[in-house]
């Protein structure tokens, strides 16, 4: 097996699991204060351009050659793992938003289709 590579300084994730095709992730980059749809290199599919996000109140980016659909959500406490439930009740709902446009919002994705898991 080939050892991980190196992180991203400060890369304190948090993955959620679900019903997505291999290389596409739903991630909370704690100390990055995001909830992010990445779409990585290899994935199958990428959003399209000039994607309208302003509805899911998301915005496009991208890290190194993974694309992104983000959502801001609110800083951290000094110590991440001091976490409030209200923190992780609003990177939940952002994650699952994500989720839910993912699966809902078919044309917004070039490559193979995307099935709904509803």
């Amino acid at each position: 097996m080939k050892p991980p590579g190196k992180k991203g300084s400060e890369s304190i994730w948090i993955s959620f699991k679900a019903r997505l095709p291999p290389n596409i992730t739903i991630d909370w980059k704690i100390t990055k204060s995001v909830v992010d749809l990445s779409f990585w290199p290899s994935s199958s599919q990428k959003p399209v351009p000039v994607l309208d996000l302003t509805e899911l109140g998301a915005f496009a980016d991208k890290a190194g050659n993974t694309v992104l659909i983000r959502i801001a959500v609110s800083s951290p406490p000094v110590k991440w793992a001091d976490v409030t439930d209200s923190q992780i009740h609003e990177a939940l709902t952002a994650a699952t938003s994500l989720l839910r446009f993912y699966q809902t919002t078919p044309t917004a994705f070039a490559g193979s289709a995307v099935t709904s898991t509803k």
